[in-house]
């Protein structure tokens, strides 16, 4: 499931203290490109800080196998779907310089990724709750971090909450679509009354509201303008009303 959390998780293991004892580390995004030479080089050119201009695969595995003879690496392949063993296999060889304690961190929303793999562990995440989500929202939601609109905020939350799914990768985002199309107004001087399609343009003009599909942003825009209605977002930068 994509948005649940792998790619932070993973990051903040990869940036913990408790794992400087590694001598090289790389991470390397692959998502659906399993491209054996491209990620090859990527964990070459991290480890060494310098571009590689190798053109063959093998040369590119003989140089890394070099940079990981004897010492003991971390490895982060993030968001890699493809279950080809064919193309792990071909990825491997340089790893087995490493010295013993070396290891691979994977994100996957495949299970059969870590199968195809032979992980040694798996970690499935969970959908968080509700109120992880609202926290995570409001963090984002709320201007410069300001907790004294978290009683105007309550009257949207199960709306939120729902629109999350439990995923907090959408939490995030919207608490920044929300926290953006209200920074704007705060533009306009004191006061300013505001009519729902007037914003809403702007706001879809600016590039603030993007769902993928254009000719639903308007509709998406009408949403996050009643959000912001309902949750008394109408501090002294601006008076926002209906369309009569």
């Amino acid at each position: 499931m994509a948005g649940v959390g792998k790619t932070t998780l993973a990051r903040l293991v990869f940036n913990d203290d408790s794992i400087e004892h590694f001598d090289l580390k790389a991470w390397v995004s692959v998502s659906d490109d399993f491209d054996v030479s491209r990620i090859t080089k990527a964990i070459l050119e991290s480890i060494t800080s310098h571009p590689c201009n190798l053109k063959e695969l093998n040369d590119v595995q003989v140089k890394l196998a070099y940079e990981l003879e004897g010492k003991k690496f971390l490895f982060v392949l993030d968001d890699l779907w493809n279950e080809d063993y064919g193309l792990w296999e071909a990825l491997q060889p340089p790893f087995r310089a490493g010295a013993l304690g070396s290891k691979i961190i994977v994100t996957t929303r495949n299970t059969n990724v870590g199968k195809m793999m032979g992980a040694a562990e798996s970690h499935n995440l969970e959908f968080i709750s509700e109120e992880d989500c609202w926290e995570i929202f409001k963090q984002h939601a709320l201007m410069n971090g300001s907790s004294d609109t978290s009683a105007d905020l309550g009257i949207i939350r199960q709306k939120i909450v729902e629109r999350c799914s439990g995923l907090p990768l959408t939490a995030r985002t919207l608490g920044a679509i929300y926290e953006r199309c209200f920074a704007y107004c705060s533009v306009f001087p004191k006061d300013y009354e505001f009519e729902e399609k007037q914003l809403v343009l702007l706001w879809m003009a600016e590039g603030l509201i993007h769902q993928g599909e254009r000719s639903n942003d308007g509709r998406f825009g009408a949403e996050y303008f009643s959000d912001l209605c309902q949750g008394h977002f109408s501090w002294n930068q601006a008076v926002i009303n209906h369309d009569s």
